[in-house]
């Protein structure tokens, strides 16, 4: 009777400990469920809640959208070579202040889950500050 309490209390530990790993490594792997050659937008950081509130290949103009002001996470898996930098503006129009990513294999920083505390070679806070977007070569 022990060994059948034992082994029941071992197989619960082990599908409690799988759907643990699971979902800690779903949550961990967010930034990649944004296509390749794009750029993506999520309005929670660290790239929740689920898959991309937005993505693009060339421009995207938030204008009324529910997501204009409203972006915290950003990824740029866009392709190396022409036009491979995503640049993030903070208005309509591609105008105002501004944080770029660059292309995956570029070796620079090519996503920010946490706008907050600005980009890597721009420390300005742009989170819920995104209103348009565009792919550019430098």
């Amino acid at each position: 009777m022990k060994f059948k309490r034992f082994a029941t209390s071992v197989a619960v530990a082990g599908v409690l400990a799988a759907g643990h790993v699971g979902i800690a490594s779903s949550a961990q792997a967010a930034y990649t469920d944004c296509p390749r050659g794009s750029a993506c937008m999520w309005n929670d950081a660290d790239y929740r809640p689920y898959g991309p509130d937005a993505s693009f290949e060339y421009t995207f103009d938030l204008g009324t959208s529910w997501l204009n002001d409203d972006v915290s996470s950003i990824v740029n898996n866009g392709y190396t070579g022409y036009a491979s930098i995503a640049y993030f503006y903070e208005h309509s129009g591609y105008k105002g202040e501004w944080v770029r990513l660059y292309a995956p294999g570029q070796g620079l920083q090519s996503r920010d889950p946490h706008l907050y505390n600005g980009v890597d070679e721009k420390q300005i806070a742009f989170n819920d500050k995104i209103s348009s977007a565009t792919f550019r070569n430098s």
